[in-house]
């Protein structure tokens, strides 16, 4: 099982640049869709995640469901969802999901039993066939997270199949397009064997992620699922979070 634990006076000037940098980010976003979408794979699923510490403290069973509430609200996840807990190696979580055609969703808060309990949440929203929608809620979920941590990290993931086994040079072609048209440079190259995994970087996107003692915000990787013949390719911005 995954671990998704993560410890882990503005001035003018600085506004300013934040404003006059939105326009470039939400170009750059736009820029990894179209060149997602540019593949016409058979089918796609993006997926937003985000992982936050929420801090410690004594959290009465009311009070969690309250926050994981006013998530789901602010998420615009509104009404219809169920509520339960489940236990893990790392403690209690109670946890609010919701569940219809066009998406999933599970928001979930940790609690971790140490001599002063501590809480992360984890938000986790899967869309079918609808990559733009994922940059509306990246900006949704970051927004909302934002009102319980300190700089959350936001990860879109987007999968998609095509039909059949790709051979290495139609993968080396994918991943060059998908560099190309998100104005991307190759940061690291972990191409081994059948299993494609890269990194880029470009200055157009604010989230950014250090592997290797390189600074990157891309990530692609290709693999092929045997069982079904199918290969499944994967886009994530600045890192991919899902298992693969």
């Amino acid at each position: 099982m995954r671990q998704w634990i993560y410890y882990g006076a503005g001035c003018l000037a600085l506004i300013i640049g934040v404003v006059l940098f939105m326009p470039f980010q939400r170009e750059a976003e736009n820029q990894v869709v179209s060149a997602f979408a540019s593949l016409a794979c058979k089918e796609t699923v993006s997926t937003v995640e985000c992982m936050a510490y929420y801090g410690k403290g004594n959290l009465t069973l009311r009070q969690k469901e309250e926050i994981l509430v006013q998530l789901a609200d602010d998420i615009g996840l509104h009404d219809r969802y169920t509520m339960y807990e489940e236990e893990n190696e790392n403690g209690t979580v109670r946890v609010l999901a919701k569940q219809t055609d066009q998406y999933s969703a599970a928001i979930k808060l940790l609690t971790v039993e140490e001599d002063s309990p501590a809480h992360y949440f984890y938000v986790n929203l899967a869309l079918k066939d609808s990559a733009e929608s994922a940059l509306y809620y990246r900006q949704q979920i970051k927004k909302a997270a934002g009102r319980f941590a300190e700089n959350p990290r936001v990860t879109v993931n987007i999968m998609g199949l095509i039909d059949g086994k790709c051979s290495d040079a139609q993968k080396e072609a994918i991943i060059e397009q998908l560099l190309k048209d998100t104005g991307s440079r190759l940061v690291i190259d972990g191409r081994d064997g059948g299993l494609y995994t890269v990194y880029g970087y470009t200055d157009q996107m604010e989230d950014c992620v250090t592997v290797g003692g390189e600074t990157v915000n891309l990530n692609i990787a290709i693999t092929y699922d045997e069982q079904n013949n199918r290969t499944k390719i994967y886009l994530a911005a600045p890192i991919l979070d899902l298992d693969y």
